[in-house]
């Protein structure tokens, strides 16, 4: 019966991840930091997978959904000469938990980066690609 076949779809439906997104599971140093209105804070973390919507990862702290958060990822390539690559996101926290937080995309570019800026706590001290970082 059509009735039947409507509710069997409708349930594998559900169960699809319903993401448009391709998601790429990914396993990368992270630093991130609250944006905006002094609310200041952030901290470090891993990535667990990345696409071009969203940055799911792990937190050392609790991060409220809607908080506006940049986040550094540790790129695993690197230009000519060895110079090394942050992939920097933007966006709003739309999912979070104790120990982990997914992020939705606003913006993001890669910079270039000096290993010992991170290895510092300093989070995001490199400039646009092609610039040299601070």
């Amino acid at each position: 019966p059509p009735a039947a076949l409507f509710t069997v779809a409708t349930q594998l439906a559900s169960r699809l991840d319903r993401r448009l997104a391709a998601r790429f599971p990914m396993d990368r140093e992270v630093q991130y930091r609250i944006v905006g209105c002094g609310k200041g804070g952030g901290g470090s973390g891993r990535t667990i997978d990345i696409s071009s919507g969203g940055v799911f990862f792990t937190t050392s702290r609790p991060l409220l959904e809607g908080d506006l958060v940049e986040v550094c990822v540790d790129w695993p390539a690197q230009l000519e000469n060895g110079v090394l690559l942050k992939l920097v996101v933007t966006g709003r926290i739309v999912r979070s938990c104790a120990d982990s937080a997914a992020l939705a995309t606003n913006s993001y570019e890669f910079r270039t980066s000096r290993r010992s800026a991170w290895s510092a706590g300093v989070p995001c001290a490199a400039g646009p690609l092609g610039q040299p970082a601070r």
